[in-house]
């Protein structure tokens, strides 16, 4: 069997022919060994099957050293420096390789191996290993940096990737770090929303409450808002209940909200609910309704489940007793040989400093630490109101706080839709009149010319937009002009008079088209019938003074009156053909 077919199996998630493969390994006492087939036996050794472990096992132990094999073994060495390690992940052939490299190089703690690590992790192209390095990098570099790197992964389209983003999220302390993983929490794959809710059960759970609390309250930003309430359902705190009860009344969180209360629990959650009893909409009243049924036959339980605890706690008082005594003990020495905790600002401190204005009320006092993240999920912009313990309340952007908003390039406001140049905007309304004459000039009909006009017209009227500061309307619609003036005099809210007066120009442009072709066949029709009065009644014949069009059949096709110098009419028919040339017709009168 070839050494690729072998990897290819030992490799997959047929656990069955694993065995069967293992076995006929064993029986043909197999020493051919490459590196990669190696690998794979190593990684099968801890595979959570133990017939697989065990046959893995087997195989292994019977290989002869080989050069490969001491080549293996020399990556495992614990003394082997970072260079050479680098140098062997550099020319890894495949994922076992390269991961069991990894490890090594992550044990050592180095922060040298950062960088390095970061330019493998963006040429390779292996999810296995991928998926690998971000959980790592989080694990053992857990700052600012790291975040940047991995972020762009939570994104990947392998959910081992994304999921193992997330577990290494939950091993990084900044605030961006636990709003990314509250997003997580609705993600449709359940291990990376199981990922989602155990990295977050292991944050520091002062500050997790307070970015949840933040999103909750963002409610500009939907997202945010619903991630905010999965990650409240899966803490369970009746800390969110206010924020929570807030926004039910909003058709597009109430569902995301009243799971989070019905997860949280408690007569606090049913007394939250049973305020929100009259609300106005009567879909989201039935929703609460239902919420505060569900909570109060939970309660039930509880009461009962409450209530055999009792019972058997008293029957076991004895024990109970002599348990206590025991766990008071282990407690006094558990004292006696804690460390002291560190301090964590938890908002109470002489450095939660902060205030900010929130729907017209003074919310605080918070850390400047805080603060900041309020501002990275988006809570306080730099219009925001805050007091920081000295002066008057002030704009966020008047205050120390100015370098955590994003610069803009143009803090210009845009000109009033009167005080824009609308030269391009009339010369768009005048065009299908000067198409008119342009084609009446070329003596044919130019559609691309006429296309090719609006686009220009509309591409000079966006550019005096864009210098004026304002969005100009998709170029798209300059081959839908007058959808391209209705945007334009929304945007600018200006009255239509753009978008009239093209309708008018248009129209006006269809009838003259219509009447100067008219006036070019009676034109052309009149000496025709003259010719063929000739042809017919010789010399003598009556000559044509005028034709005039009387009923259009077809678009080539027409019916008409020719007026004769002698008085009398004649009914006759003109047909024009594709290369313009005109052939009338005098039927039998």
């Amino acid at each position: 069997m070839e050494e690729k077919e072998i990897v290819t199996i030992l490799s997959a998630e047929d656990n069955l022919a694993k065995i069967s493969l293992l076995q006929k390994l064993v029986k043909t006492q197999f020493n051919n060994c490459s590196i990669n087939i190696l690998t794979a036996l190593k990684a099968l050794s801890e595979n959570k099957d133990m017939a697989v472990r065990f046959w893995a096992k087997k195989v292994y132990s019977s290989l002869k050293p080989t050069e490969e094999i001491a080549y293996f073994e020399t990556i495992t060495n614990e003394d082997l420096s970072i260079e050479f390690l680098l140098q062997k992940l550099a020319t890894a052939q495949s994922h076992f390789i390269a991961n069991e490299v990894l490890a090594k190089i992550f044990i050592k703690r180095d922060s040298s191996a950062f960088k390095p690590l970061v330019e493998y992790l963006k040429s390779c192209s292996d999810c296995t290993v991928i998926a690998f390095l971000v959980k790592n990098l989080s694990v053992y570099f857990p700052d600012e940096n790291t975040l940047s790197v991995i972020v762009p992964y939570l994104k990947n389209k392998d959910d081992r990737v994304v999921a193992n983003c997330i577990e290494g999220l939950g091993y990084i302390t900044s605030p961006k770090a636990t709003v990314l993983i509250n997003q997580m929490l609705a993600h449709e794959n359940h291990r990376i929303r199981a990922n989602a809710a155990k990295a977050l059960a292991n944050k520091d759970p002062v500050a997790t409450k307070k970015v949840i609390r933040f999103m909750l309250q963002a409610k500009d930003k939907p997202h945010f808002v619903i991630a905010g309430c999965h990650a409240a359902s899966h803490l369970k705190s009746a800390e969110f209940l206010p924020d929570l009860a807030e926004i039910v009344a909003n058709p597009l969180f109430s569902d995301s909200a009243l799971n989070a209360i019905m997860a949280i629990g408690g007569e606090s959650s049913i007394g939250y609910l049973e305020a929100l009893a009259e609300i106005d909409d009567h879909e989201v009243k039935n929703k609460v309704l239902q919420t505060i049924k569900g909570l109060k036959g939970n309660s039930n339980l509880q009461i009962l489940s409450n209530n055999l605890a009792e019972a058997i706690k008293s029957s076991k008082e004895g024990l109970v007793s002599f348990g206590k005594t025991i766990m008071d003990k282990a407690k006094e020495v558990s004292k006696e040989t804690k460390p002291k905790e560190n301090f964590i600002d938890d908002g109470s401190s002489e450095f939660a400093k902060w205030f900010y204005v929130l729907n017209g009320e003074r919310t605080g006092p918070f850390s400047e630490q805080e603060i900041k993240s309020a501002i990275a999920v988006g809570s306080i912009s730099e219009n925001t109101k805050v007091w920081n313990g000295e002066g008057d309340w002030k704009e966020a952007r008047l205050t120390s706080l100015s370098n955590l908003f994003p610069k803009k390039e143009d803090t210009l406001p845009p000109l009033s839709g009167e005080d824009v140049d609308n030269r391009f905007a009339w010369l768009i309304v005048a065009i299908p009149l000067i198409g008119l004459f342009i084609e009446l000039m070329a003596g044919r009909e130019l559609l691309k010319v006429y296309i090719l006009l609006n686009v220009c017209a509309c591409l000079l009227d966006a550019k005096k937009l864009k210098s004026a500061g304002h969005e100009a309307p998709n170029t798209f619609w300059a081959m839908i002009i007058p959808l391209y003036l209705w945007q334009r005099a929304t945007i600018l809210k200006q009255r239509r008079s753009h978008f009239y007066g093209w309708l008018i120009a248009f129209f006006l442009s269809i009838l003259l088209t219509t009447g100067i072709n008219y006036n070019l066949l009676e034109e052309s029709a009149c000496p025709l019938v003259s010719q063929i009065l000739k042809e017919k009644f010789g010399s003598t014949a009556a000559v044509c003074k005028a034709v005039k069009i009387s009923e259009e059949v077809s678009g080539s096709f027409y019916k008409g009156i020719a007026y004769l110098n002698n008085g009398n009419e004649l009914k006759i028919t003109i047909e024009k053909k594709e290369n313009d040339q005109i052939f009338v017709t005098i039927p039998y009168q």
